[in-house]
């Protein structure tokens, strides 16, 4: 799956006119919008994924993802640094580290859609959760608050709606 949607967005990663910024932005709106197209699939995948029996599985897809995506934003921040747009001391190990915060992320995200599916927190409750998302990732780029816009609200509510 991270290969197709790496393949769908290569041409955004490689298009020179295109700021580091809104590469990052640009990858992380197009991995939503890609399984966005695909929601029943994702959902269908999101109830087996959960399941203990595969615990080997996605911890192993965690690490195949973290492999083919670290370099890939560890080359945009380089960029960002290079423009003058991110102050980071190390593009790599930034890398990294958004990695590691994005994947994290993606485990609060599947509860919390199961707890909105359950009627148990409110949409304004995820909004916070994502706004906080997006802060972390301007601190850790060095950007001024608010310059990182995170993911599109729209694919947010089709989500959490």
């Amino acid at each position: 799956m991270t290969d197709v949607v790496l393949a769908t967005l290569a041409p955004l990663l490689e298009d020179p006119t295109l700021g580091a910024l809104e590469k990052l932005e640009g990858l992380f709106n197009g991995i939503a919008a890609w399984k966005s197209e695909r929601k029943d699939l994702m959902l269908a995948a999101l109830r087996t994924w959960a399941s203990d029996d595969n615990a080997i599985v996605r911890e192993k897809l965690r690490r195949s993802t973290r492999e083919r995506l670290v370099p890939i934003i560890a080359a945009i921040v380089r960029q960002g640094v290079d423009e003058g747009r991110f102050a980071v001391g190390s593009p790599d190990e930034t890398a990294l580290v958004i990695v590691l915060l994005i994947q994290g992320f993606q485990e609060v995200a599947a509860g919390l859609y199961s707890a909105r599916q359950a009627g148990t927190v409110s949409f304004e409750a995820v909004e916070r959760m994502v706004a906080s998302q997006i802060e972390t990732m301007d601190r850790i780029l060095g950007l001024p608050p608010g310059s990182f816009k995170g993911l599109d609200r729209d694919i947010l509510r089709l989500w959490f709606g």
